[in-house]
């Protein structure tokens, strides 16, 4: 993951971008997109590239090891109403003891145990016993996990004020404690995760007696987890990420491995034409939004929903620094305009799945 670059000088980012910026061509507005609309978006996005990202002068930076899997999980915009009757459901079926579900509570939070939790190297996503459009993010408080997501929380925050940036956090993020030794069981049991089986069965602490009582009787911070609520990410979603390469720092897109499959995605937008104008309006932002908040290149990737809208994810990669190479201007340019290029080609049906690799986020 990248550091942050030592000197951007916004100034010229913003003249460069005042004096060259062009308005984007209008796609048509039928229901098909042609080849030829994709072709016009990308070089539409070559050139506000080149306006945003050459007159910065950016340098190698990187960071800490990324999260392996982002929050794929079941997601409808549900309004006031249908939340109400899925909290209904959800107590009638925890009243009659329904076999096919049961319920975790510890400390304010309410986990549905019969999903499993969808985990990165060091959080994981649960599943909301009470409301469908809801989880919680669980993090062991070690290495100073609790100041990093409250740090995460206030940028989210800022960049959704400041530049209307969609992310899935609801609230900020609290030190529950350590739970009880059934509860840190049970936890550690929904666990999914790519890790060894050993560091899985105990990815939120050990449950052997003599490790879990110096845990629970520590006053440290780094002891129990980290909660933070949030929103499920839409689906079906592409997860679109970037890799720079060392030295030269040239970039090059793929699609994280926890993305929809470009069938299920395709058959899911119903406006190709709307996906394709939404898509285009969304991504000029996003360029403009990384030449003034450098710190989102850090293990850049972002989800596209079947409207075509952006949704920034993983934000706490912005904490990190070390390790991951941040890009060139032409490095960066190249490589979001094959992405967008890439998602609209899979939109009309054109998309060579051979020509990118769909790659684990390790």
């Amino acid at each position: 993951m990248p550091q942050m670059p030592r000197e951007v000088d916004k100034t010229s980012l913003a003249i460069s971008a005042s004096r060259k910026r062009r308005r984007l061509p209008v796609l048509g507005s039928s229901n098909t997109t042609s080849s030829a609309s994709v072709a016009a978006l990308a070089a539409c996005i070559i050139f506000s590239f080149g306006a945003l990202l050459y007159t910065s002068s950016l340098n190698n930076i990187g960071g800490e090891e990324r999260m392996q899997t982002m929050i794929t999980l079941n997601s409808l915009d549900v309004s006031a109403n249908s939340d109400t009757k899925s909290r209904r459901l959800l107590d009638e079926q925890r009243k009659s003891n329904s076999s096919d579900f049961s319920l975790l509570e510890w400390n304010g939070i309410q986990i549905d145990t019969t999903k499993r939790a969808a985990c990165g190297y060091r959080k994981c996503f649960f599943h909301s016993g009470v409301n469908e459009s809801e989880g919680y993010l669980l993090a062991r408080a070690e290495s100073d996990w609790m100041g990093r997501m409250k740090r995460t929380w206030k940028d989210a925050r800022r960049l959704k004020k400041k530049y209307n940036m969609r992310h899935f956090m609801l609230e900020p993020p609290h030190h529950a404690g350590v739970p009880p030794r059934k509860v840190l069981k049970e936890l550690n049991s929904l666990v999914a995760s790519t890790q060894s089986p050993q560091k899985t069965r105990s990815f939120f602490g050990s449950t052997k007696k003599k490790q879990y009582n110096l845990a629970s009787n520590s006053t440290s911070k780094d002891r129990g987890i980290v909660v933070q609520k949030v929103k499920l990410a839409p689906t079906p979603s592409l997860i679109v990420r970037c890799y720079f390469f060392k030295g030269h720092r040239n970039g090059r897109y793929f699609l994280d491995k926890e993305s929809s499959s470009e069938d299920v995605f395709r058959s899911a937008v119903h406006d190709k034409a709307s996906f394709v104008s939404t898509f285009q309006a969304e991504t000029k932002d996003l360029i403009s939004l990384l030449a003034k908040e450098a710190r989102l290149w850090y293990d850049f990737q972002f989800m596209v929903d079947s409207r075509g809208r952006i949704h920034h994810i993983d934000l706490d990669r912005m904490e990190t620094s070390g390790g991951f190479h941040f890009p060139s201007g032409k490095g960066a340019q190249n490589c979001l305009t094959d992405a967008v290029k890439g998602v609209s080609n899979i939109i009309v049906g054109t998309h060579d799945s051979n020509a990118t690799d769909v790659v684990s986020a390790s």
